[in-house]
């Protein structure tokens, strides 16, 4: 929870960049989005993985993960479910806009260690980070969407985080 709150409180600073940020999106009935931020630099799909800092295993320092495109390696154990979730979810997400706006919607998925620096070994498709770094990759990222399709995007996102029942 500490670390989907340290990501949020992320987006929020962003917010001056003119996305908009969702939280907790349903996403099916046993599973949700963690976060999205939606602007006319493009929408992004955001997943969580937060750990606790254990002693290193082989050699690596405590505070770095390393990331192949593949695999988030920790000091102390892998993650191999984290690349393909955010890109499944991403799927998803695209899918879901699409649907909803009638217009074609491509959803950038996103990995981000809270507290972690992370090591890239190559250049992937999928990026992987810490909070910090987030911040710099969505200020830096150009315009790719019309401020109109934003809206609608928007729209889309607001009516499936509403459409909870209690």
């Amino acid at each position: 929870m500490r670390g989907e709150q340290s990501v949020a409180e992320t987006l929020y600073e962003v917010a001056d960049c003119g996305f908009r940020v969702f939280h907790d999106l349903p996403g099916g009935e046993n599973w949700n989005i963690d976060h999205v931020a939606a602007g006319t630099r493009g929408v992004f799909l955001i997943e969580t993985k937060a750990r606790r800092r254990r002693v290193s295993r082989e050699g690596q320092p405590d505070h770095i993960v390393v990331y192949d495109g593949k695999v988030l390696s920790f000091p102390s154990g892998e993650d191999t479910r984290a690349v393909p979730q955010a890109e499944r979810n991403a799927r998803s997400l695209a899918e879901l806009l699409t649907r909803k706006t009638e217009e074609s919607v491509a959803a950038e998925p996103l990995v981000v260690v809270p507290g972690w620096f992370v090591e890239r070994k190559g250049n992937f498709p999928l990026k992987a980070m810490n909070t910090s770094y987030l911040a710099r990759y969505l200020r830096g990222r150009s315009d790719r969407i019309q401020a109109a399709q934003v809206r609608r995007i928007v729209a889309a996102l607001d009516e499936e985080c509403r459409d909870v029942e209690f």
